[in-house]
C-alpha cells in the first residue's frame, strides 16, 4: 500500500479528538451568530483543551492582573481572536505531550517549537507588524508534521538524521523526502489545512525551511483578503526557526543552523544591529514561558 501523507496522519490516534475541537471552534467564528458562550461550550466539552486554554490564559505570556477561572471570562477577558490561538495552542501541547517517539525527546521538540514561537513574535513586534499573535503560533505550529513523522515513520526519521549528520543532504526536507516520499513541512500544512488555519498560516509551515520561497511570497503584492500580512509570516517562522537553534532552545532533527539571506532579513526592516537585541529579548519571552507553561496535557 503506498504511504499517503493522509495515511500517516491518520495512525497518529492522539491528533484526531483536538483536531475535532479545533475545527468545531473554527466553524463557530465564522457564523455571525455565534456567541462567545458557544464557543466557550465546545471547549468545555473536552476538558484537556479547556484546561490547557486556562492554564495559558493564566501564563506569564498575558500577565493578566487577575486569574482567569472560566474559559468564559477568558473569551471576554483576552477576545476571541487570542482564544482561537490559545485553543491552537493547548492542541500543540497535548499533540507533544501525548508523543511516543524516542529519536527526539517531545519536550525537547516542543520546548524547540516554543522558542521558535518566541522569537517569532518578538521579531514581528520588533518589525512593527502588529502580527505578533499571528507569528507566535505559526512559530508553534511549524513543526506540527515532525510529530507525525517521528510518530508514523520513525524508522525512516533515523534514516534521515543519520543521513543529515553524514552531510549525504543539503537539507532535512530533502532527506524526507527521499526516505519517506514527502517533508514533515508538507505534513504540516495538510494538517493546518484540515484544521482550517488562514492560508497565510499554512503557507508559513509549508515553507518554513524554504528561504527562498518565504522571500518570493513575501515579495508579491498580494490583496489583503489574501494575506492582510503580505506574506511576512513565512519570513519571521524561518528567521525565528534559525535563531531558536542557535540559542539551544530545545532540540530538532536537524539542529543545524541555516544562514539567513540578507534579502530576507531586509524584509523585516529591523537593522541587522538589533539582531543581538532581538536574540536577548525571544531569550527572555522564552525563559517566561518555559517557567510557566507546563508540558503537560
Amino acid at each position: 500500500m503506498e504511504r499517503t501523507v493522509e495515511s500517516l496522519i491518520a495512525r497518529v490516534h492522539h491528533l484526531k479528538t483536538f483536531s475535532s475541537v479545533v475545527m468545531e471552534i473554527e466553524r463557530l467564528v465564522s457564523r455571525e451568530d455565534a456567541s462567545l458562550r458557544d464557543i466557550a461550550a465546545v471547549i468545555e466539552k473536552d476538558p484537556p483543551t479547556a484546561a490547557a486554554v486556562l492554564r495559558l490564559a493564566n501564563s506569564s505570556y498575558y500577565g493578566l492582573a487577575q486569574k482567569v477561572g472560566s474559559v468564559t471570562t477568558a473569551l471576554s477577558v483576552l477576545g476571541l481572536h487570542t482564544v482561537r490561538g490559545l485553543v491552537g495552542m493547548a492542541a500543540v501541547v497535548r499533540a507533544f505531550a501525548g508523543a511516543t517517539f524516542t529519536l527526539v525527546k517531545p519536550e525537547l521538540l516542543w520546548l524547540h517549537s516554543l522558542g521558535c514561537a518566541a522569537s517569532a513574535r518578538v521579531l514581528a513586534g520588533e518589525a512593527g507588524r502588529g502580527m505578533q499573535e499571528e507569528a507566535f503560533m505559526a512559530g508553534l505550529l511549524h513543526d506540527i508534521g515532525l510529530i507525525v513523522l517521528l510518530e508514523a515513520a520513525e524508522e525512516d526519521m533515523v534514516r534521515v538524521k543519520e543521513a543529515l549528520a553524514s552531510g549525504a543532504f543539503d537539507s532535512q526536507a530533502e532527506a524526507e523526502r527521499e526516505a519517506i516520499g514527502f517533508s514533515h513541512a508538507e505534513v504540516g500544512a495538510a494538517l493546518a489545512s484540515r484544521w482550517h488555519f488562514p492560508e497565510p498560516l499554512v503557507h508559513a509551515i509549508r515553507y518554513h525551511h524554504s528561504a527562498q520561497a518565504c522571500e518570493a511570497r513575501a515579495r508579491k503584492n498580494l490583496p489583503a483578503s489574501v494575506d492582510p500580512h503580505r506574506g511576512m509570516l513565512g519570513v519571521f517562522v524561518f528567521i525565528a526557526d534559525q535563531l531558536a537553534k542557535a540559542m539551544a532552545m530545545g532540540d530538532t532533527v536537524d539542529p543545524l543552523v541555516s544562514p539567513i539571506p540578507e534579502g530576507l532579513w531586509t524584509l523585516t526592516g529591523i537593522p541587522v544591529e538589533a539582531l543581538g537585541r532581538v536574540m536577548e529579548e525571544a531569550d527572555e519571552l522564552y525563559e517566561d514561558l518555559v517557567d510557566s507553561l507546563v508540558f503537560s496535557a
